[in-house]
């Protein structure tokens, strides 16, 4: 009935904030992480610049690290659900799939 209905879409808007909320702080998480270890790698920046890194090439090496650590990071969550949907839907008393 209706009052279901207007229940159900305020459970999706309540989850989907939620959710927004937890990627953003996923995000900032992730950036300072970044930060916290490109100053780590100060040193390796200065030498590679010494011997002759252009900018470019620096960005491309640490862009393409980023796109390795967000690769693996997919397809260990990929990996996570197909694991888990079991025991989620057993937990919940719904029958979610993956396709």
């Amino acid at each position: 009935s209706g009052n279901e209905i207007e229940g159900g879409i305020k459970n999706i808007r309540l989850f989907t904030f939620i959710a927004w909320v937890v990627l953003l702080i996923a995000c900032i998480n992730f950036m300072n992480l970044a930060t916290a270890r490109s100053e780590k790698r100060a040193k390796e920046v200065g030498m590679r610049k010494v011997v002759g890194a252009s900018r470019k090439s620096l960005v491309t090496q640490f862009l393409g690290e980023s796109l390795v650590l967000a690769t693996i990071s997919s397809l260990v969550a990929l990996l996570l659900i197909y694991i888990l949907i079991g025991p989620f839907n057993a937990m919940i008393g719904q029958e979610l799939k993956v396709n």
